[in-house]
């Protein structure tokens, strides 16, 4: 994400050449997506599962990526940046909500933490990467670098799909306990 972020600006206004409101109307296009994906989680969720809602997410993001990097029109640009926050956030509150459920009560503090490093830590590198990606090889190589990325971090959630992985109960009265009215 952080070699996708880096580098938006000058995949529109550089590879793109769709100059600045081409910008505006990309990263617009991606907060509408993402305050739908608020919206619709809850019955994608419901519909397919919370583990299924992520690898779907996953899957369309890395499509969402790919038509990015390949495809040399703004139309399909902001196509794909809507999907690509509808989805993110599908992944963000799934992720964070899975992560949670399948923490041991006495360990969660330590594992969101770990969680929320690894996941802030990556932004800078990734940063980096994508500039000198953009440089090496075109303005529209770290989206499809992110494609690659996005590739590993799906399939590695595939071992999530066994079912002796539990959901861990809480194990302290400000989850378990039941509000009388």
């Amino acid at each position: 994400m952080g070699a996708l972020i880096a580098t938006m600006v000058l995949l529109v206004t550089g590879w793109l050449d769709a100059g600045h409101t081409g910008f505006v109307v990309a990263t617009t296009a991606y907060t509408v997506g993402s305050l739908a994906g608020g919206a619709v989680n809850r019955l994608l969720v419901s519909r397919v599962g919370r583990v299924r809602a992520v690898l779907l997410a996953g899957s369309a993001q890395i499509g969402a990526l790919v038509v990015m990097g390949t495809v040399r029109s703004l139309l399909a640009l902001v196509a794909a940046m809507a999907l690509f926050g509808l989805m993110g956030m599908v992944w963000n509150v799934n992720t964070t909500t899975l992560m949670q459920q399948r923490s041991p009560a006495d360990m969660l503090g330590r594992v969101s933490s770990a969680f929320r490093t690894l996941g802030v830590a990556g932004a800078p590198v990734g940063a980096l990467l994508g500039g000198a990606v953009a440089t090496a090889w075109g303005l529209n190589t770290p989206a499809l670098l992110a494609a690659a990325f996005f590739t590993l971090s799906v399939a590695s959630l595939i071992p999530a799909f066994k079912r002796d992985v539990p959901v861990v109960a809480p194990q302290d009265s400000a989850t378990t306990a039941h509000v009388t009215r």
